[in-house]
């Protein structure tokens, strides 16, 4: 939670001494983005103060169920499911290459995130 409290308060700084406007509106992103995860942790935190349980509503936990499904399959299913996430990574990389201003532009680059971050964790689960 430290983390992303201090995540937050550094992107909201760097705000007041954006100079162009494409370095204020990613700064504005990122704040927003680090905003709402801290808010999240926070939900989570208090929740299981409250209540003993975990809420589950912060995206840690639906990665966490994805990697657990990835870690129950075979290799084979692990091969084709990486031949297939490297497809779609290297499509969605050239869609946002190519549209740069497209109003979908921030989701299309934190699917991309996503996806890195599955690949990686399928190439671990290789040994690759």
């Amino acid at each position: 939670m430290l983390t992303a409290r201090d995540a937050y308060k550094t992107s909201k700084a760097a705000l007041f001494v954006a100079t162009t406007h494409q370095q204020f509106g990613d700064l504005c992103c990122d704040t927003l983005e680090n905003f709402l995860n801290n808010r999240l942790i926070w939900e989570e935190l208090n929740f299981y103060k409250r209540e003993g349980t975990i809420l589950g509503k912060h995206p840690v936990f639906s990665y966490l169920k994805e990697i657990s499904a990835l870690r129950s399959r075979s290799v084979g299913e692990l091969i084709k499911k990486k031949i297939t996430l490297e497809s779609t990574l290297r499509k969605a990389k050239a869609r946002v290459k190519k549209e740069k201003n497209h109003p979908r532009t921030f989701e299309r680059k934190k699917n991309i995130a996503d996806t890195e971050k599955k690949l990686f964790e399928i190439n671990r689960l290789l040994n690759l």
